[in-house]
């Protein structure tokens, strides 16, 4: 038992008084180390878990993530577990010191322990490691009903349009053009993209989101008219004369003028063409869809 005088009297002697507070007054930690220690470990073992969790996610599903184009941001995330991960363990665990030490906006910032390895292997993941400057993307190209419908084969181009400058690039034998290093600025940006081609064009004229390594547009046949003008042997417009062309029959108006739409099922190039009218010969010929306007002349029958 220490009474109140001996505490009075050792206080004015330095010596004692030192003696004193170190053998009576050391106040002990509220948390044990050896608590303070399982707590890091589990925290480090947990975010270890979910890194390798997260690996394992990006081997079994790399197709999913790099055509959502979010293969970067998964990586991120895992070396950002790994760094948090091992810093529990060398500054929480092992009791190891790291230690920086500057000034911030018109104050001083310091960091310590765990807090400094963290933040390091984040700075040299953003500026130490290259980000890729381009990507590619492939086009595949398919008829109305579904990717095995294959009808542009080593025919066509695909045009992209990339803010100015407009690439154009030939489909290939199984229906897809490639087009390298587009500009990363371009990644999951909407871009107007279409097929030149003689027969077909896109099905949909929605602008496509470059947001993975591929992109599949259906296409479909043109709209094809023909049109045309019927006269007589002096060139004078013949009204009323039945024009027939795939099935689909129309009379030529006051100006001997008719136009026709193809169906889009019939796909060949080229087409007969009849013109009849009762007092004149009866007419026959090829035409070709979308070409210049046909000019027929009807003879009178003798």
């Amino acid at each position: 038992m220490v009474n109140c005088t001996h505490v009075r009297i050792l206080a004015q002697v330095p010596c004692a008084r030192s003696i004193f507070e170190k053998r009576y007054l050391t106040v002990k930690p509220d948390i044990d180390l050896a608590s303070k220690n399982r707590q890091f470990g589990v925290m480090s073992v947990l975010f270890a878990l979910i890194s390798v969790g997260l690996l394992i996610l990006m081997i079994w599903k790399s197709d999913k993530l790099v055509a959502l184009g979010l293969a970067d941001q998964v990586y991120f995330i895992v070396v950002a577990l790994v760094a948090l991960s091992a810093s529990l363990v060398l500054f929480g665990v092992l009791r190891s010191t790291a230690s920086y030490k500057g000034r911030q906006m018109g104050g001083v910032l310091t960091l310590s322990g765990a807090t400094v390895t963290f933040i390091l292997v984040l700075v040299l993941e953003l500026y130490a490691i290259p980000k890729p400057s381009t990507f590619s993307l492939t086009v595949y190209t398919h008829g109305e009903h579904g990717p095995q419908d294959i009808v542009l084969r080593s025919t066509g181009e695909v045009v992209l349009r990339l803010g100015p400058e407009v690439r154009r690039e030939l489909i290939r034998a199984n229906g897809e053009a490639f087009f390298p290093a587009i500009p990363a600025s371009f990644r999951r940006q909407r871009v107007p993209l279409w097929v030149d081609d003689a027969r077909f064009e896109r099905a949909d004229n929605t602008d496509p989101q470059l947001a993975g390594q591929s992109i599949d547009i259906t296409v479909q046949l043109r709209r094809r008219i023909i049109t045309g003008r019927v006269q007589d042997e002096h060139g004078n417009p013949i009204s009323g004369v039945r024009v027939d062309i795939a099935g689909i029959s129309v009379q030529t108006d006051e100006a001997g003028r008719f136009d026709i739409d193809i169906p889009r099922q019939a796909n060949q190039e080229t087409f007969d063409l009849d013109a009849s009218l009762k007092g004149y010969l009866h007419q026959h010929i090829s035409v070709v869809p979308n070409s210049n306007p046909v000019v027929l002349t009807l003879l009178r029958s003798r």
